[in-house]
């Protein structure tokens, strides 16, 4: 039996007493934790960041990222933009927005990062993970990406505004197939620069801060309350998980539409990737799916094949053998009873063999033609339940040895 697992983002109201978080709160920063930190600059951005594991962020797979100083982490190019513009955007500025606004180092702070794997870490953000999403109870966390804005001032500060400052942090979180981000507000004392119309010596005014996340498409974008209005100044106070100044999103997918399931829209793929050859066990959610209803797929034009319905809002699909890699597009037919038909779409990565990271492993190699083998698989990375059956398949391979 296979259960899909699909947690919308929360909503971001203001909850329990206006405490927030202390530096204790968030995950450890700075030289004596290992990071990286960007030199002093005004609107600067890392150079392009490689990361050890493939980052599902909206519907789509990312192997580096950049940090930026103005409060965003982005993943097709730096952001230079001081000004935040309303979500969602188009021109590929695929972003995770802790605080986007206009800040300036050279005026006073400074921005740390790092990705790690350190097993403590691991726990702890699997912890937060299971705890603000009971559903996903399984999941356990295999990378962490870490950053930090430390006491960062805002442009154009003057006097007594540059000893107001701003710290927060973003946690990204993945297993590889589900990730999540997590948002930390130490304290947080201005909102806008003085080139977006702050005041000099409060830094509130003008066009206030951003945070949420947008996907770069001009349509799929996600925005907490009060982004962008002179409140965004208290977002150390509001929450989405009962913790002021902490705020938790599952960030892989799209939204999904309250109850379940949506007559149009987007699908959501799990997992979001798969190797060329196929074969691939897919979990499709999403649409509303009636009791004998005929579900075809179609993998970029590809000859259409009948999917496996498994609820009222997800089905199973194989992938087929691909001659290409990069995004697929994936399209959906749902017929009913009555024959009337509707339409879905979703985006679906093929990759390299070279870049896949098998997850059945073959043991005794060297005794693998004794007639006897073994063979063991990470249960986690599938979320396999303990009734779950596993289909196992032998593929051979002939071998062209001139004509012996």
């Amino acid at each position: 039996m296979w259960i899909v697992l699909i947690v919308a983002l929360s909503d971001t109201s203001i909850v329990g007493p206006a405490l927030g978080l202390t530096l204790k709160d968030l995950y450890p920063f700075g030289d004596q934790a290992g990071d990286e930190a960007l030199s002093k600059n005004d609107d600067g951005s890392s150079p392009p960041i490689p990361i050890l594991t493939l980052f599902p962020f909206f519907n789509h797979q990312h192997s580096k990222l950049f940090v930026n100083t103005n409060g965003v982490i982005s993943f097709l190019q730096g952001v230079s933009t001081y000004t935040p513009d309303p979500f969602p955007i188009a021109n590929d500025a695929r972003m995770i927005a802790p605080f986007w606004a206009d800040i300036d180092t050279t005026r006073g702070g400074a921005v740390w990062y790092r990705e790690t794997t350190n097993a403590d870490l691991l726990d702890r953000t699997t912890k937060e993970v299971t705890n603000n999403y009971p559903n996903f109870f399984r999941f356990k966390a295999s990378w962490i990406f870490i950053a930090t804005w430390d006491r960062v001032a805002f442009y154009g500060c003057a006097g007594v505004g540059c000893s107001k400052t701003n710290t927060f942090q973003a946690v990204l979180i993945t297993n590889g197939q589900h990730s999540f981000t997590i948002y930390n507000y130490e304290d947080i004392q201005w909102t806008t620069g003085t080139a977006s119309g702050g005041n000099s010596t409060t830094g509130i005014g003008g066009t206030p801060a951003q945070v949420g996340f947008n996907a770069g498409d001009g349509i799929v974008s996600f925005t907490v309350n009060a982004s962008r209005s002179p409140d965004i100044v208290n977002v150390d106070k509001h929450s989405n998980v009962d913790i002021p100044g902490k705020f938790a999103f599952r960030i892989d997918a799209s939204d999904i539409s309250d109850g379940g399931c949506n007559t149009e829209g987007n699908l959501t793929i799990a997992p979001r990737y798969g190797p060329m050859l196929g074969g691939q066990y897919l979990i499709i959610s999403g649409p509303c799916i009636e009791q004998n209803a005929t579900i075809k797929v179609s993998f970029s034009g590809s000859p259409q094949k009948e999917c496996e319905r498994k609820s009222e809002f997800a089905f199973a699909c194989i992938t087929p053998l691909f001659s290409h890699t990069g995004d697929t597009p994936v399209k959906v037919e749902i017929k009913n009873q009555e024959g009337e038909s509707r339409i879905f779409q979703g985006l679906y990565t093929v990759l390299n063999l070279a870049d896949c990271k098998h997850q059945v492993h073959r043991h005794d190699a060297s005794d693998w033609f004794s007639g006897r083998q073994q063979i063991s698989w990470d249960p986690d990375v599938a979320e396999l339940q303990e009734d779950d059956f596993v289909n196992i398949h032998l593929l051979f391979v002939a071998l062209n040895t001139c004509g012996n």
